[in-house]
């Protein structure tokens, strides 16, 4: 099970649909500085072809991770020495990266970016096929679309028509305002069965999740509940454990965009919180169009198949 970082977040609401707001400008249109096609992992997520300091691989693009990040076989591969980091970050399970490495020049796709620091982190932590994770804003202050129906990783620069930033489908898309961390960690409200909850969106994480604490305290879900369904155990980036349950939710909605019977696994580490705060990995993702406006503080979204 892929790692998910579950931040407390203040919650912003509001919406604009296709047809709803005014028609943007004739000469609007969003200056797109690359697109490359993404690999698919196995579990579900997606891989961007990069190089560092020349050493070719696939980088998982991580919404809900620390910036870069690279493993140690690659780093001791590269000239700068490894150094204790003056800003670290400890992932769900224990797993803290004390160390990282500059490097003197980082490609994705046909960009290039120099003098980019990586945190360093355990090689069992990256997959077979990845040398490295990505946290794409915290590479470059740009935005971004992720179109799961081309396989396509867009990235645009400012818009010059904020609020008109949905140019890929006619069809119904939410547009949803969205709150960051300190870390640029994403989140915006959504709807699960009728509730509120708070979606951090994490591309690096195989599922998504709800604290059974969570689940109890907004839906009444019950431990001895003949609907919740024990599944066993998952480990976080191969460190703690957590007992997982499911539950046949109906419908997780983004201001009228929704995703039905969304696979939410229910997780108990012992000590989760009340909050009702949901961090939502690439299976929901992938149902979806995602256009993420830094600039704008705004996530755009529609069904994965709108056009």
């Amino acid at each position: 099970m892929r790692r998910s970082l579950v931040l407390t977040i203040a919650l912003l609401a509001g919406s604009a649909h296709a047809g709803d707001a005014p028609p943007p400008p004739a000469t609007c249109s969003l200056p797109e500085l690359a697109s490359i096609d993404f690999t698919t992992m196995p579990e579900g997520m997606i891989a961007l072809p990069g190089a560092i300091d020349g050493h070719k691989g696939g980088f998982l693009v991580d919404t809900g991770g620390l910036a870069g990040v690279v493993g140690w076989g690659t780093a001791k591969q590269l000239a700068g020495p490894i150094q204790r980091s003056n800003v670290s970050g400890v992932f769900p399970g224990g797993t803290q990266l004390d160390f990282g490495v500059f490097a003197d020049r980082f490609d994705l796709g046909p960009l290039s970016f120099h003098r980019i620091w990586f945190l360093v982190a355990p090689d069992r932590m990256m997959d077979a096929n990845l040398i490295g994770e990505i946290q794409p804003h915290a590479i470059s202050d740009t935005n971004f679309e992720i179109d799961f129906l081309k396989g396509k990783f867009n990235l645009f620069g400012p818009s010059p028509c904020p609020g008109h930033d949905v140019y890929w489908t006619h069809d119904a898309y939410a547009q949803v305002p969205m709150t960051l961390d300190r870390a640029g960690h994403i989140s915006v409200e959504a709807m699960l069965d009728g509730k509120p909850v708070t979606a951090t969106i994490d591309t690096g994480a195989q599922n998504s999740f709800l604290s059974l604490k969570a689940a109890q305290h907004v839906f009444g879900i019950d431990a001895k509940n003949p609907g919740l369904k024990a599944t066993g155990t998952a480990s976080l980036n191969g460190m703690a454990g957590a007992s997982t349950y499911r539950w046949p939710f109906a419908s997780l909605t983004f201001e009228g965009i929704e995703v039905r019977s969304p696979d939410i696994v229910i997780y108990d580490t012992g000590n989760d919180t009340r909050d009702a705060e949901m961090v939502l990995g690439i299976g929901v993702l992938r149902q979806l169009h995602l256009y993420i406006a830094y600039d704008e503080k705004t996530l755009y979204l529609s069904a994965a198949e709108a056009h």
